[in-house]
């Protein structure tokens, strides 16, 4: 067994790893961005695989739930959305609080940008909003996520099922 703690890491996940999996076991910032212009390739925003060549079908499956994070699950069809913030499942619509201090400087803010693009996709809502408009303006905001609930009733619901995994909800299509 290697004390490598990358190598550990690749052996425990069928060759992948997150971003932020990879800097916890000490590979630099620097060094990710060598090995992937090399030996790895990025399959999924921050997803990496320690290979160049297609991935299997339990390598798919492990990077979706990689990408979706903590407490992920897969639906059916294996067809993942990532966890919102907030949930309305009558009219399937996401709210989502992005934090400029969790974003700063890093590669999170690219992420969060991909993984939001995908929820209209499948028909669902997006209310973006950050802490600090809530903290701000508590009023304006609610106002917002009610308009935009008003609106996405006024359409068919999508075929997408939300359900409870961990400490929240995923998404997932079909319903």
């Amino acid at each position: 067994m290697t004390t490598d703690p990358v190598a550990r890491l690749f052996a425990a996940q069928a060759g992948l790893a997150t971003r932020a999996q990879l800097t916890t076991a000490g590979l630099s910032r620097s060094a990710l961005a060598w090995r992937l212009g090399r030996d790895w390739r990025l399959v999924l925003p921050r997803v990496v695989a320690a290979q160049r060549g297609p991935l299997s079908e339990r390598q798919r499956l492990v990077a979706a739930l990689l990408y979706a994070g903590p407490g992920a699950a897969l639906t059916s069809d294996g067809t993942l959305l990532p966890r919102p913030d907030g949930w309305f499942d009558d009219v399937a619509m996401a709210v989502q609080v992005h934090s400029r201090e969790y974003h700063d400087g890093s590669d999170e803010w690219d992420d969060t940008v991909m993984s939001d693009g995908i929820y209209p996709e499948y028909g669902i809502v997006v209310v973006g909003v950050t802490p600090h408009r809530i903290a701000r303006s508590p009023t304006s905001v609610l106002a917002r996520i009610e308009r935009a609930y008003a609106a996405a009733a006024q359409r068919p619901r999508p075929s997408v099922l939300a359900a409870p995994v961990g400490h929240g909800l995923v998404a997932g299509a079909p319903r």
